[in-house]
């Protein structure tokens, strides 16, 4: 079997059918059962992306060995459907002499990794740095919103404030027209310019030569 995940890429696989005959259950899936159930919902959610499918959290596991390097990989994941799964950690790597170790209790081999406690933690580390951050950008969206809030409501009071500002102007305006209309006509020129104005007409007379 070859193993090729990248978690950079994508958090899940598909296995082809010969792994699906190999898939296990070690005792070490259900130490990833309680972790997953003791998280909190939202880092939950951050890692499974949508975990009421799958739920309830049955983790399972798969081996691929590499004779050259006498290593092994152990794979830890959730079964999405009949092939896909989603992965839950980057694969732990064992020594193959380990792998073909009996356990004390001579039931099964150490399928497992003395790293795994401490990925668990990284991995809580790692989601909650991640819950932080998105909190951190909504607080941050909210104050934005609220200060464009804040300066369209002055801008609105600004706006208002000049148009009855304009209002105002204009009216005394027409006041000081109106009053420098009043002046010109009680000017002596206006007057003088109205007694003509009422005068009877001169009547021109022709004299007749004797």
């Amino acid at each position: 079997m070859w193993l090729a995940f990248n978690p950079k890429v994508s958090a899940y696989t598909t296995f082809v059918e010969s792994e699906l005959h190999i898939i296990e259950k070690r005792p070490q899936d259900i130490d990833w059962n309680l972790f997953l159930l003791d998280l909190d919902p939202h880092l939950l959610d951050l890692l499974l992306q949508q975990p009421s499918k799958y739920e309830p959290f049955d983790t399972r596991s798969i081996v691929y060995v590499n004779p050259e390097d006498r290593t092994c990989k152990i794979l830890r994941f959730l079964m999405t459907n009949q092939r896909h799964a989603f992965v839950l950690t980057t694969p732990l790597e064992i020594s193959l002499e380990q792998a073909l170790s009996i356990t004390p209790d001579m039931e099964t081999f150490q399928l497992y990794s003395h790293e795994e406690n401490k990925q668990m933690v990284l991995l809580k580390e790692e989601l909650l740095a991640k819950y932080y951050q998105i909190l951190a950008e909504e607080e941050r969206l909210q104050e934005a919103i609220y200060e464009h809030i804040q300066t369209m409501e002055e801008r609105i009071k600004e706006w208002g404030q000049a148009s009855t500002n304009n209002k105002i102007r204009s009216q005394e305006e027409m006041d000081e027209d109106l009053s420098r209309r009043f002046k010109a006509l009680n000017s002596s020129y206006m007057k003088r310019k109205a007694e003509l104005l009422v005068m009877p007409p001169i009547v021109k007379t022709q004299f007749r030569k004797k």
